[in-house]
This record gives structure tokens, sequence and C-alpha cells, in this order.
């Protein structure tokens, strides 16, 4: 068992496994009465999270402990701060982000909606951004599978707002492997210390699937300086005023390279660059030009980004030239998974609403009564047809959540072996991450579905919560690869 650290640091650095000493304050187990509510005033005891679950999954399907080193007290502890954390701060604020959205002002900066602050700074209190990167940069090195099971946690209680961290870890992944030393110490420690956010800028106009027809360009300056010209469409989290900084992974063409995905390259471009004493303090030229309105994940800000417009925009290259697709893998595959847990997290928190709402509606006779018309009535969970259909949701969600679980750990094991065993771990978890993205998110949208059809009328209206799952479960089928491709 890996033994866990001190959980406070007087000296004032970052607290490794800080996420551990979060008490819980206030009763998990509450639980009120499916009335109709305020969307703001819509808590964690409505959606309840499947935590019997995640744990039957970590310990008795996949015996987690047996595979990473910290046992079960260990990780239950993280299990249950988690718990407490989308509690009291993402699920209250996951409905009233649907309502309101993210606005854009007309110099560009962002507003999110309300308590996306208050969660973010919590969470970077907490040190959760930091759970699975190398200590060297101010990680806690846990495993993917123990991140996997929070991610399930963050994402059912409020999806849009794991955009913003999900996002960030990935390109903090990314830049810990990839970058060199000194681009690792001024930028992915700021993204895993979650002081800044990251993004991964590929999408264009008219290069969407087909991202070899990228136009963004890069003008060598001087070594890995850059100047960056180019638009970039769909950026979730291109710009917002929860951080100082946000830190763009960009995939550009150096002038003179040729056409296609083999010719693109990868840069830092940060919305600010470092002045002479380290601090993020010079504009760079990166502007954001406008927001999408979108069916769902209304909470999650995706922009429309402008680099080098007045020619002032400096970018870093990332390894060697034309590598830039096969780095910007390393997030795309990350985020793959992500995807499907969105999904997968989406239809666990849809089948806990839809059954507290199915013990609780009363309408009808029950079945065992024949064809008697009595004046019993029954919860509509009575209902075989209401059974199939939770029974379906649960079966789909388990199904899904084993899936990601499973992926999460052979990555974990992939960076614990080496030589043969290791390429044979890596090509089963490649072969894994497609169908994680496309069956969780298919399913996982299609249970969503099915958990608003027990509500009946009532699913379909704003007060029940469950539509606003059925909409931002959508993108997971589109975002990040089309599931077709």
């Amino acid at each position: 068992m890996r033994p866990i650290p001190p959980l406070a640091n007087h000296l004032g650095l970052p607290c490794r496994n800080a996420v551990v000493t979060h008490q819980c304050r206030g009763d998990p187990s509450h639980r009120v009465s499916y009335a109709r509510l305020h969307p703001g005033e819509r808590t964690m005891a409505d959606s309840p999270l499947q935590m019997r679950d995640i744990r039957f999954a970590l310990y008795e399907h996949l015996q987690a402990p047996e595979h990473t080193g910290l046992d079960e007290d260990t990780i239950d502890q993280f299990l249950d701060a988690g718990h407490t954390f989308v509690s009291e701060f993402l699920a209250p604020i996951n409905a009233k982000g649907d309502e309101v959205g993210c606005t854009r002002h007309e110099d560009g900066s962002v507003t999110t909606a309300p308590g996306y602050q208050r969660a973010l700074d919590q969470w970077r209190e907490d040190g959760w951004g930091s759970m699975p990167h190398p200590e060297e940069l101010g990680g806690q090195e846990l495993p993917l599978v123990l991140v996997s099971a929070i991610d399930e946690m963050v994402i059912g209680s409020c999806c849009a707002f794991h955009n913003y961290t999900g996002l960030t870890r990935a390109c903090a992944n990314m830049l810990s492997r990839r970058a060199s030393d000194e681009q690792k110490q001024t930028w992915a420690t700021k993204l895993i210390s979650a002081e800044w956010q990251g993004t991964m800028c590929l999408t264009e106009a008219g290069a969407g699937s087909d991202v070899g027809a990228s136009i963004t360009k890069a003008i060598p300056i001087e070594g890995e300086r850059y100047k960056i010209q180019g638009e970039k469409v769909f950026i979730t989290s291109g710009d917002h005023d929860m951080v100082d900084n946000v830190v763009h992974i960009v995939l550009a063409r150096i002038e003179g390279d040729p056409e296609g995905v083999k010719g693109l390259s990868i840069f830092i471009v940060p919305k600010k660059r470092l002045d002479e004493n380290g601090e993020a303090t010079i504009d760079n030229d990166v502007f954001c030009a406008g927001i999408e309105e979108k069916m769902g994940i209304h909470g999650s800000v995706t922009t429309t980004m402008k680099y080098g417009e007045n020619g002032g925009c400096e970018g870093y290259l990332i390894g060697n030239p034309r590598d830039g697709i096969k780095i910007m893998f390393d997030i795309m595959n990350e985020e793959r998974i992500v995807v499907g847990q969105q999904g997968q997290a989406l239809a666990a928190t849809a089948y806990g609403m839809a059954l507290k709402y199915a013990k609780e509606r009363i309408q009808g006779s029950s079945i065992a009564k024949g064809k008697s018309i009595t004046t019993d009535k029954v919860a509509i969970i009575e209902h075989p047809d209401v059974r199939r259909m939770l029974l379906t949701v649960k079966a789909q969600s388990e199904a899904c959540r084993a899936l990601l679980l499973k992926t999460s750990l052979l990555l974990d094991q992939e960076g614990a072996a080496e030589g043969e065993e290791r390429k044979r771990l890596s090509a089963l978890a490649g072969f894994m991450t497609p169908i994680c993205k496309a069956y969780g998110s298919e399913v996982g949208f299609q249970a969503c579905s099915t958990a608003m059809q027990v509500f009946g009328g009532y699913g379909y209206c704003k007060e029940y919560g469950v539509e606003q799952l059925v909409r931002d479960a959508r993108i997971a089928c589109v975002y990040e690869g089309t599931n077709g491709i």
C-alpha cells in the first residue's frame, strides 16, 4: 500500500493528497421529496450518485486495490471526499449553470455561470486537479482508475464543470510527457495546480473531422518561438473569468511544411505571455470572437478563438516540427475516454433520479390485482414496464462503468509494466479507447432518454432535471471525434 503523506503543509506548498482532508459537512444520506423545485434549488439529494455500484466495480469486479497499491480504506477516503465535494459545490450549481450559461462581453471576455468560480476555487484548494500527475510537477501520482471513479461523480453532478477541469488535466498530462523540462515547469505545473486552465485547439471552420485541412499557420521567430495566425472554432473553455491565464494547445502548420495532417505541428499558445518576473501579464493577441449557443452543457463555454489577428501572438513549439497530430493524440485519446464517461456518468445519475421518482409517483393499480379496478393506488415502480426501463438504464450504466474503469486500470498497468508486456497493454488500451468513447456516449444518451420516459410528461419539463441530462449527454456522441469515425 502506498502511504498517505501528511494532510497539510505548513510551508504553504501544494499539499499532496490534500483531497482526503476534505471533511463531510452535512448529512449525505439526506433525501428530499420529489416536489417541483426551482432549478436552482435542486441538490444532489435529488439525483443520488451510485456509490455502492462504484465500490462494487472497484473492489469486487476489478480488485483495484491489488493493482494500484492503495487499499480499500484509502480509496474510500477519496470516494467519500469526492462525494462531499460534488454534493456541496457541483450539484447545487448544475441547473443554474444550465439556466444562465456563459456570457461573452464586447471585449472578448467571458463570465461563467454563478457558483462555478467558487467550485473551481475549492477544486484547486482540495488538490483534485493534481491527482494523476507526476510528483516532481506537483502531482500526486494517483492511479487513473481512481481518477475515473472521481470523474463519474463530478460529471454526474455537473457535466459542464468537468469540461473545464478534465480538459486541463489532459493538457497537463500531455505536457508532462512531451514538453521540454522548461515548458513543463513553466506551463504544466500551473495546469496541475489548477491556477491556470488548458484547451485543445484543432477544429477550424473548414477543418472539422478533416483536421489536415487546417490553415492556421506558424511563422518562425527564434528557437521554439513562432508567430501564430489563425482561427479555431468549437474550443471548449477557450476564455473565461475563473483563472488569470488560459494555455491553448494549438495545431498549426509551419510555413513551408506540407499539406495534410503530417504537416501539422503543435504549440503552447497562452492567453498571456510571461514577463521578466515570470508573471503572466503580457497580452498575447488571443481573442475570443464568439461563443456558441448550444443544445446542452450551457455552463461550459464553447468559443471561437482568434490568434494573432494583430500580429502579436506567440506560440512555443512542443516536440519536433510536424509531430503535431501524434502529440495531440495524447490529449485526444484521454478525452475520448472521458467523453465516454460523460455518457456513463449522466446515465447513472439519470437512473438515480428515475428510481427515486418511480418510488414516489403514485399512479394506477397493481397488476397483481388482475383486471380489477381498485382504489388501492401504487407507486409506478410496481408497473412492469417502468421496472423494465429502470433495469435497462441500470444495466447500461453499470456495463459502461465496468468498461471505463477497466480501461483506466489497463492504462495504470501499462504505466507500471515493461518490455513486451507494456506493448501488449498499450495495444489493448488503444483498442479499448474508441469503444469507450463510442459505446459510452451512445448508450449513455439512450439511457438518459429512457430514464426521462420513466417520468412521463413531467420528464419533459425543466423542473425535474432529467431533460437537462438528455441534452447534456447528446454532445458526447459528436465531440472528440464523431462516433462513426
